[in-house]
Protein backbone atom coordinates (compact mmCIF):
# COMPACT_ATOMS: atom_id res chain seq x y z
CA UNK A 1 0.00 0.00 0.00
CA UNK A 2 1.57 3.45 -0.99
CA UNK A 3 0.43 6.58 0.84
CA UNK A 4 0.55 9.39 -1.69
CA UNK A 5 1.01 13.07 -0.45
CA UNK A 6 -1.59 15.75 1.07
CA UNK A 7 -4.18 16.64 -1.02
CA UNK A 8 -7.12 18.79 -0.08
CA UNK A 9 -9.84 18.62 -2.67
CA UNK A 10 -13.00 20.99 -2.58
CA UNK A 11 -15.57 19.26 -4.79
CA UNK A 12 -18.64 17.99 -2.64
CA UNK A 13 -18.27 13.95 -2.61
CA UNK A 14 -21.45 11.69 -2.79
CA UNK A 15 -21.47 7.84 -2.18
CA UNK A 16 -22.76 6.09 -5.12
CA UNK A 17 -24.00 3.29 -2.84
CA UNK A 18 -24.47 3.26 1.13
CA UNK A 19 -23.67 -0.40 2.12
CA UNK A 20 -22.87 -0.27 6.27
CA UNK A 21 -21.01 -3.53 7.52
CA UNK A 22 -22.50 -3.28 10.98
CA UNK A 23 -26.15 -2.26 11.37
CA UNK A 24 -26.83 1.23 13.16
CA UNK A 25 -25.24 4.42 12.83
CA UNK A 26 -21.43 5.24 12.38
CA UNK A 27 -20.07 6.42 15.62
CA UNK A 28 -17.75 8.80 16.06
CA UNK A 29 -14.53 6.61 17.66
CA UNK A 30 -14.17 3.26 17.97
CA UNK A 31 -14.77 1.37 21.61
CA UNK A 32 -11.65 0.26 23.10
CA UNK A 33 -13.13 -3.26 23.60
CA UNK A 34 -14.52 -3.35 20.21
CA UNK A 35 -12.72 -6.13 18.44
CA UNK A 36 -11.52 -4.53 15.35
CA UNK A 37 -12.41 -7.29 12.82
CA UNK A 38 -15.64 -8.62 14.71
CA UNK A 39 -17.94 -6.92 11.92
CA UNK A 40 -16.30 -8.50 9.42
CA UNK A 41 -17.79 -11.90 10.08
CA UNK A 42 -21.41 -10.34 9.39
CA UNK A 43 -19.60 -8.60 6.12
CA UNK A 44 -18.37 -12.30 4.79
CA UNK A 45 -22.15 -13.77 5.46
CA UNK A 46 -23.84 -10.72 3.44
CA UNK A 47 -21.40 -11.39 0.70
CA UNK A 48 -21.81 -14.81 0.55
CA UNK A 49 -25.93 -15.01 0.25
CA UNK A 50 -25.85 -12.13 -2.00
CA UNK A 51 -23.44 -14.03 -4.26
CA UNK A 52 -25.14 -17.40 -3.73
CA UNK A 53 -29.22 -15.99 -3.87
CA UNK A 54 -29.46 -12.78 -5.61
CA UNK A 55 -31.51 -13.29 -8.36
CA UNK A 56 -28.65 -11.73 -10.95
CA UNK A 57 -24.78 -13.11 -10.84
CA UNK A 58 -22.54 -10.45 -9.02
CA UNK A 59 -18.89 -10.50 -9.35
CA UNK A 60 -17.02 -10.11 -5.60
CA UNK A 61 -15.13 -7.28 -6.73
CA UNK A 62 -17.72 -5.82 -7.89
CA UNK A 63 -19.62 -6.26 -4.74
CA UNK A 64 -16.82 -5.41 -2.19
CA UNK A 65 -15.93 -1.63 -4.42
CA UNK A 66 -19.43 -1.21 -3.18
CA UNK A 67 -19.26 -1.92 0.12
CA UNK A 68 -15.77 0.02 0.09
CA UNK A 69 -17.51 3.03 -1.48
CA UNK A 70 -20.82 3.53 1.07
CA UNK A 71 -18.44 2.81 3.88
CA UNK A 72 -15.85 5.61 3.24
CA UNK A 73 -18.99 7.69 1.88
CA UNK A 74 -20.44 7.92 5.08
CA UNK A 75 -17.35 9.75 6.94
CA UNK A 76 -17.67 12.69 5.70
CA UNK A 77 -18.14 14.81 2.18
CA UNK A 78 -14.52 14.23 1.31
CA UNK A 79 -13.64 10.65 2.01
CA UNK A 80 -13.86 8.51 -0.59
CA UNK A 81 -13.20 4.96 -2.40
CA UNK A 82 -11.73 5.01 -5.70
CA UNK A 83 -11.81 2.09 -7.85
CA UNK A 84 -9.16 2.28 -10.47
CA UNK A 85 -11.03 4.40 -13.15
CA UNK A 86 -11.07 6.77 -10.67
CA UNK A 87 -8.34 7.42 -9.28
CA UNK A 88 -6.69 7.34 -12.87
CA UNK A 89 -9.20 10.64 -13.04
CA UNK A 90 -7.97 11.81 -9.79
CA UNK A 91 -4.19 12.03 -11.50
CA UNK A 92 -5.57 13.65 -14.66
CA UNK A 93 -7.17 16.29 -12.72
CA UNK A 94 -4.11 16.93 -10.40
CA UNK A 95 -2.04 16.98 -13.62
CA UNK A 96 -4.00 18.89 -15.83
CA UNK A 97 -4.31 16.27 -18.17
CA UNK A 98 -7.80 15.04 -18.66
CA UNK A 99 -10.54 13.06 -21.31
CA UNK A 100 -13.42 15.02 -21.64
CA UNK A 101 -15.24 18.12 -23.28
CA UNK A 102 -13.51 21.13 -22.17
CA UNK A 103 -16.04 22.67 -19.86
CA UNK A 104 -16.24 22.93 -16.28
CA UNK A 105 -19.28 22.19 -14.07
CA UNK A 106 -20.97 22.69 -11.17
CA UNK A 107 -24.08 20.61 -9.81
CA UNK A 108 -27.36 22.37 -10.64
CA UNK A 109 -30.92 21.16 -9.84
CA UNK A 110 -30.92 20.79 -13.81
CA UNK A 111 -27.87 19.02 -14.00
CA UNK A 112 -24.20 20.02 -14.84
CA UNK A 113 -23.96 24.09 -15.13
CA UNK A 114 -21.27 25.23 -17.01
CA UNK A 115 -19.26 27.71 -15.47
CA UNK A 116 -16.43 28.04 -18.05
CA UNK A 117 -15.54 26.20 -21.38
CA UNK A 118 -11.59 25.85 -22.69
CA UNK A 119 -10.60 28.01 -25.52
CA UNK A 120 -11.01 26.08 -28.48
CA UNK A 121 -11.56 22.94 -26.77
CA UNK A 122 -15.38 20.56 -27.66
CA UNK A 123 -17.62 21.75 -25.87
CA UNK A 124 -16.32 25.36 -27.37
CA UNK A 125 -16.74 24.53 -30.64
CA UNK A 126 -19.72 22.58 -30.63
CA UNK A 127 -21.28 25.75 -29.75
CA UNK A 128 -21.59 25.30 -25.67
CA UNK A 129 -21.29 28.74 -23.38
CA UNK A 130 -20.78 29.47 -19.91
CA UNK A 131 -24.04 29.24 -17.98
CA UNK A 132 -25.33 26.45 -19.98
CA UNK A 133 -26.62 23.50 -18.43
CA UNK A 134 -26.10 20.03 -19.06
CA UNK A 135 -29.48 17.71 -18.78
CA UNK A 136 -29.10 14.63 -20.64
CA UNK A 137 -25.92 12.52 -21.65
CA UNK A 138 -26.70 10.36 -24.36
CA UNK A 139 -30.60 10.69 -23.27
CA UNK A 140 -29.47 9.78 -19.63
CA UNK A 141 -30.88 12.38 -17.19
CA UNK A 142 -28.28 14.16 -15.02
CA UNK A 143 -30.56 16.03 -12.53
CA UNK A 144 -30.73 13.47 -10.07
CA UNK A 145 -27.09 11.71 -10.48
CA UNK A 146 -23.78 12.23 -7.43
CA UNK A 147 -21.61 14.56 -8.63
CA UNK A 148 -18.90 12.46 -9.75
CA UNK A 149 -21.16 9.84 -11.31
CA UNK A 150 -22.50 13.37 -13.66
CA UNK A 151 -19.01 14.05 -14.22
CA UNK A 152 -17.64 10.54 -14.87
CA UNK A 153 -20.73 9.83 -17.60
CA UNK A 154 -19.57 13.86 -19.47
CA UNK A 155 -16.01 12.51 -19.52
CA UNK A 156 -15.85 9.15 -20.99
CA UNK A 157 -13.39 7.61 -23.50
CA UNK A 158 -10.94 9.67 -25.45
CA UNK A 159 -12.54 9.67 -29.56
CA UNK A 160 -15.45 9.18 -28.06
CA UNK A 161 -18.80 10.37 -29.73
CA UNK A 162 -21.55 11.93 -26.91
CA UNK A 163 -24.64 13.95 -27.65
CA UNK A 164 -25.57 16.60 -24.64
CA UNK A 165 -28.55 17.79 -23.65
CA UNK A 166 -28.25 21.53 -23.54
CA UNK A 167 -30.41 23.93 -22.17
CA UNK A 168 -30.24 27.71 -22.88
CA UNK A 169 -32.82 30.47 -22.33
CA UNK A 170 -35.56 27.92 -21.48
CA UNK A 171 -34.28 25.84 -24.50
CA UNK A 172 -33.16 22.65 -24.86
CA UNK A 173 -30.78 21.50 -27.60
CA UNK A 174 -28.96 18.38 -28.47
CA UNK A 175 -25.78 18.93 -29.50
CA UNK A 176 -22.93 16.47 -30.45
CA UNK A 177 -19.45 16.34 -29.02
CA UNK A 178 -16.42 14.89 -28.95
CA UNK A 179 -14.60 13.36 -25.97
CA UNK A 180 -10.76 14.55 -26.12
CA UNK A 181 -7.42 14.70 -24.15
CA UNK A 182 -7.27 17.91 -22.77
CA UNK A 183 -4.40 19.94 -21.40
CA UNK A 184 -6.17 22.48 -18.37
CA UNK A 185 -4.04 25.58 -18.00
CA UNK A 186 -3.32 25.84 -14.34
CA UNK A 187 -2.40 29.76 -14.62
CA UNK A 188 -3.70 32.23 -16.59
CA UNK A 189 -2.52 35.71 -16.87
CA UNK A 190 -2.93 39.49 -18.31
CA UNK A 191 -2.05 43.00 -17.67
CA UNK A 192 -4.91 45.48 -16.92
CA UNK A 193 -2.64 48.33 -17.69
CA UNK A 194 1.13 48.58 -17.56
CA UNK A 195 2.96 47.27 -14.24
CA UNK A 196 -1.08 46.01 -13.09
CA UNK A 197 -0.98 42.43 -13.02
CA UNK A 198 -4.45 40.09 -13.03
CA UNK A 199 -3.52 36.15 -12.93
CA UNK A 200 -5.84 33.75 -12.25
CA UNK A 201 -5.12 30.37 -10.59
CA UNK A 202 -7.18 27.63 -11.56
CA UNK A 203 -6.65 25.16 -9.23
CA UNK A 204 -3.15 23.99 -7.31
CA UNK A 205 -1.86 21.44 -9.31
CA UNK A 206 2.18 20.70 -9.26
CA UNK A 207 3.90 23.22 -10.52
CA UNK A 208 1.31 26.25 -9.93
CA UNK A 209 3.88 27.94 -7.39
CA UNK A 210 6.05 27.96 -10.12
CA UNK A 211 4.37 29.03 -13.33
CA UNK A 212 2.45 31.50 -11.15
CA UNK A 213 6.25 33.08 -11.07
CA UNK A 214 7.03 33.18 -14.48
CA UNK A 215 3.80 34.63 -15.56
CA UNK A 216 4.39 37.58 -13.37
CA UNK A 217 8.08 37.69 -14.50
CA UNK A 218 7.23 37.91 -18.02
CA UNK A 219 3.81 40.55 -17.36
CA UNK A 220 6.52 42.41 -15.80
CA UNK A 221 9.60 42.55 -18.24
CA UNK A 222 8.74 45.66 -19.75
CA UNK A 223 7.23 48.02 -16.95
CA UNK A 224 7.66 46.57 -13.14
CA UNK A 225 4.46 45.32 -11.46
CA UNK A 226 2.68 47.68 -9.29
CA UNK A 227 0.00 45.57 -7.94
CA UNK A 228 -1.67 42.34 -8.76
CA UNK A 229 -5.19 40.54 -8.78
CA UNK A 230 -5.44 37.27 -7.73
CA UNK A 231 -8.35 35.48 -8.97
CA UNK A 232 -9.31 32.44 -6.59
CA UNK A 233 -12.69 32.33 -7.85
CA UNK A 234 -14.03 28.92 -9.41
CA UNK A 235 -10.28 27.27 -7.79
CA UNK A 236 -11.75 24.17 -6.07
CA UNK A 237 -8.01 23.85 -4.35
CA UNK A 238 -5.56 20.95 -4.54
CA UNK A 239 -2.23 20.22 -3.60
CA UNK A 240 -1.41 22.03 -0.10
CA UNK A 241 2.68 22.27 -0.73
CA UNK A 242 1.62 23.93 -3.81
CA UNK A 243 -1.08 26.39 -2.31
CA UNK A 244 1.68 26.92 0.90
CA UNK A 245 4.59 27.84 -1.70
CA UNK A 246 2.18 30.57 -3.73
CA UNK A 247 1.80 32.18 -0.22
CA UNK A 248 5.56 32.43 0.63
CA UNK A 249 5.64 34.25 -2.45
CA UNK A 250 4.11 37.00 -0.86
CA UNK A 251 4.96 36.89 2.53
CA UNK A 252 7.88 37.23 4.06
CA UNK A 253 7.45 35.47 7.41
CA UNK A 254 4.43 34.33 9.75
CA UNK A 255 2.44 31.18 9.93
CA UNK A 256 1.04 30.33 7.01
CA UNK A 257 -1.12 26.87 8.09
CA UNK A 258 -1.10 24.29 9.85
CA UNK A 259 -2.19 21.26 10.13
CA UNK A 260 -3.55 18.46 12.81
CA UNK A 261 -5.00 15.15 13.07
CA UNK A 262 -5.40 12.00 14.65
CA UNK A 263 -1.63 11.15 14.03
CA UNK A 264 1.42 12.78 14.34
CA UNK A 265 2.23 12.44 10.17
CA UNK A 266 -1.10 14.92 10.00
CA UNK A 267 0.44 17.56 11.93
CA UNK A 268 2.36 19.61 10.04
CA UNK A 269 3.33 23.60 10.61
CA UNK A 270 4.27 26.01 7.53
CA UNK A 271 5.77 29.01 8.21
CA UNK A 272 7.07 31.87 5.27
CA UNK A 273 10.36 32.28 4.04
CA UNK A 274 11.84 35.51 3.67
CA UNK A 275 13.49 36.37 -0.20
CA UNK A 276 14.54 38.82 -2.04
CA UNK A 277 12.22 37.61 -4.38
CA UNK A 278 9.26 37.83 -2.34
CA UNK A 279 6.17 40.25 -3.97
CA UNK A 280 5.78 43.04 -1.89
CA UNK A 281 3.30 45.21 -4.21
CA UNK A 282 -0.37 45.63 -3.30
CA UNK A 283 -2.71 42.52 -3.50
CA UNK A 284 -6.29 41.73 -4.12
CA UNK A 285 -7.94 38.18 -4.08
CA UNK A 286 -11.15 37.81 -5.52
CA UNK A 287 -13.60 34.80 -4.07
CA UNK A 288 -16.33 33.02 -4.63
CA UNK A 289 -18.63 30.93 -3.56
CA UNK A 290 -16.81 27.69 -5.03
CA UNK A 291 -13.09 28.80 -3.72
CA UNK A 292 -12.29 26.14 -2.03
CA UNK A 293 -9.59 24.02 0.09
CA UNK A 294 -6.38 24.88 -1.11
CA UNK A 295 -7.74 28.57 -2.57
CA UNK A 296 -9.16 29.36 1.22
CA UNK A 297 -5.77 28.52 2.37
CA UNK A 298 -3.92 31.16 0.12
CA UNK A 299 -6.47 33.76 0.58
CA UNK A 300 -7.12 32.91 4.24
CA UNK A 301 -3.09 33.32 4.98
CA UNK A 302 -3.08 36.73 3.38
CA UNK A 303 -6.22 37.97 4.57
CA UNK A 304 -4.80 37.17 7.86
CA UNK A 305 -1.78 38.65 7.69
CA UNK A 306 -2.83 41.66 6.18
CA UNK A 307 -0.93 41.51 2.92
CA UNK A 308 -4.33 41.36 0.80
CA UNK A 309 -7.77 42.65 0.66
CA UNK A 310 -10.45 39.59 -0.27
CA UNK A 311 -13.19 40.83 -2.80
CA UNK A 312 -16.40 38.74 -4.06
CA UNK A 313 -18.59 36.42 -2.10
CA UNK A 314 -18.10 33.50 0.89
CA UNK A 315 -15.74 30.95 0.12
CA UNK A 316 -17.16 27.23 -0.50
CA UNK A 317 -15.60 26.64 3.40
CA UNK A 318 -13.57 23.14 3.02
CA UNK A 319 -10.99 22.70 5.57
CA UNK A 320 -10.23 19.16 5.82
CA UNK A 321 -7.39 17.47 3.89
CA UNK A 322 -7.36 14.11 2.62
CA UNK A 323 -4.49 11.66 2.05
CA UNK A 324 -4.88 9.19 -0.92
CA UNK A 325 -3.68 5.33 0.15
CA UNK A 326 -3.15 3.18 -3.26
CA UNK A 327 -3.54 -0.52 -3.35
CA UNK A 328 -2.15 -3.44 -5.88
CA UNK A 329 -5.71 -3.61 -7.61
CA UNK A 330 -5.01 0.05 -8.92
CA UNK A 331 -8.06 1.17 -6.21
CA UNK A 332 -7.41 3.78 -3.28
CA UNK A 333 -8.83 5.42 -0.44
CA UNK A 334 -9.20 9.26 -0.53
CA UNK A 335 -8.96 9.43 3.46
CA UNK A 336 -9.52 12.79 5.61
CA UNK A 337 -6.53 12.55 7.69
CA UNK A 338 -6.38 16.73 9.19
CA UNK A 339 -8.15 19.66 9.28
CA UNK A 340 -5.69 22.84 8.51
CA UNK A 341 -5.86 26.06 10.80
CA UNK A 342 -5.24 29.64 9.39
CA UNK A 343 -2.03 31.77 11.22
CA UNK A 344 -4.68 32.66 13.81
CA UNK A 345 -5.47 29.24 14.71
CA UNK A 346 -8.88 29.68 13.07
CA UNK A 347 -10.07 26.65 11.32
CA UNK A 348 -12.42 26.90 8.12
CA UNK A 349 -15.55 25.19 9.06
CA UNK A 350 -17.41 23.23 6.59
CA UNK A 351 -19.41 25.58 4.35
CA UNK A 352 -18.48 28.21 6.53
CA UNK A 353 -15.81 29.60 4.23
CA UNK A 354 -13.86 32.82 4.69
CA UNK A 355 -15.84 36.71 4.68
CA UNK A 356 -14.85 39.27 1.78
CA UNK A 357 -13.49 42.23 2.97
CA UNK A 358 -14.97 43.80 0.17
CA UNK A 359 -18.42 42.11 -0.91
CA UNK A 360 -19.19 42.42 -4.50
CA UNK A 361 -22.48 43.41 -6.04
CA UNK A 362 -24.70 40.33 -5.78
CA UNK A 363 -25.73 38.57 -9.08
CA UNK A 364 -28.80 38.16 -10.13
CA UNK A 365 -29.96 34.87 -12.01
CA UNK A 366 -32.33 32.35 -12.19
CA UNK A 367 -32.51 30.26 -8.91
CA UNK A 368 -34.30 26.83 -8.11
CA UNK A 369 -37.51 28.36 -8.56
CA UNK A 370 -37.13 28.97 -12.06
CA UNK A 371 -35.31 25.67 -12.26
CA UNK A 372 -38.34 24.05 -10.99
CA UNK A 373 -40.96 26.03 -13.11
CA UNK A 374 -39.00 24.87 -16.21
CA UNK A 375 -38.46 21.15 -14.53
CA UNK A 376 -42.42 21.30 -14.56
CA UNK A 377 -42.75 22.76 -18.30
CA UNK A 378 -40.72 19.47 -19.02
CA UNK A 379 -42.99 17.52 -17.37
CA UNK A 380 -45.13 15.83 -20.24
CA UNK A 381 -46.98 13.73 -18.02
CA UNK A 382 -48.76 16.16 -16.29
CA UNK A 383 -52.39 16.71 -16.89
CA UNK A 384 -52.63 20.15 -18.15
CA UNK A 385 -55.33 21.35 -15.45
CA UNK A 386 -52.56 20.05 -12.85
CA UNK A 387 -49.19 21.85 -14.72
CA UNK A 388 -51.21 24.99 -14.52
CA UNK A 389 -51.97 24.52 -10.73
CA UNK A 390 -48.35 23.85 -9.49
CA UNK A 391 -47.01 26.94 -12.21
CA UNK A 392 -49.74 28.97 -10.26
CA UNK A 393 -48.57 27.68 -6.58
CA UNK A 394 -44.48 28.52 -7.84
CA UNK A 395 -45.51 32.01 -8.95
CA UNK A 396 -45.99 32.57 -5.54
CA UNK A 397 -42.90 31.24 -4.42
CA UNK A 398 -40.47 34.61 -3.96
CA UNK A 399 -37.12 33.76 -6.50
CA UNK A 400 -33.99 33.95 -4.86
CA UNK A 401 -30.59 34.61 -6.46
CA UNK A 402 -28.38 32.02 -7.30
CA UNK A 403 -24.76 32.51 -8.27
CA UNK A 404 -23.92 33.73 -11.45
CA UNK A 405 -21.62 31.48 -13.87
CA UNK A 406 -18.26 33.98 -14.61
CA UNK A 407 -17.24 34.30 -17.97
CA UNK A 408 -13.71 33.84 -18.22
CA UNK A 409 -12.98 33.92 -21.81
CA UNK A 410 -12.65 36.97 -24.14
CA UNK A 411 -9.50 39.88 -23.56
CA UNK A 412 -9.62 41.17 -20.04
CA UNK A 413 -10.73 44.60 -20.67
CA UNK A 414 -13.92 43.13 -22.28
CA UNK A 415 -14.21 41.11 -19.05
CA UNK A 416 -14.23 44.25 -16.59
CA UNK A 417 -17.14 45.38 -18.28
CA UNK A 418 -19.44 42.17 -17.72
CA UNK A 419 -17.73 41.22 -14.28
CA UNK A 420 -18.97 43.39 -11.40
CA UNK A 421 -16.14 41.72 -8.72
CA UNK A 422 -13.79 42.14 -11.02
CA UNK A 423 -14.41 45.84 -11.81
CA UNK A 424 -14.52 46.16 -7.85
CA UNK A 425 -11.21 44.75 -7.66
CA UNK A 426 -9.51 46.53 -9.83
CA UNK A 427 -10.77 49.70 -8.40
CA UNK A 428 -10.11 48.88 -5.15
CA UNK A 429 -6.72 48.17 -6.31
CA UNK A 430 -5.62 51.34 -8.05
CA UNK A 431 -7.15 53.55 -5.40
CA UNK A 432 -7.37 51.52 -1.43
CA UNK A 433 -9.68 53.15 0.93
CA UNK A 434 -7.75 55.40 3.30
CA UNK A 435 -7.76 53.12 7.19
CA UNK A 436 -10.12 54.95 9.55
CA UNK A 437 -8.09 57.80 11.76
CA UNK A 438 -8.26 57.83 15.23
CA UNK A 439 -9.28 61.27 17.62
Amino acid sequence: MARRPLIPRALPLSAALVVGLVAGRVSGAARADEPPYEALDIFARVLTQIREAYIEPVSQRELVYHALTGMSGALDAHSRFLDPQALRQLREEAEGQFVGIGAQMRQDSCGLRVTGVLENGPAERAGILTGDCLTTVDGTPLANLPLDAALATVRGLEGQAVSLGVARDGVTRVLPVLRTRLVDATVESALLAPGWAYVRIRQFREGAAAELTAQVGRLGAGTPIRGAIVDLRGNPGGRLDEAVATADLFLREGRIVSTHGRGPAADEVHDATASRTDWDWPVVVLIDGQSASAAEILAGSLQEHGRARLVGAPSYGKGSVQSVFEYEDGSALKLTIARYYLPSGRPIEDRRGLLPDVPAPPANAAGAVASLRARIDRTTSLPSEERAAMLALVDRIPAEPEAQSIDFSGPIEARLAHDPALMLAWRFLREPPTPPTTP
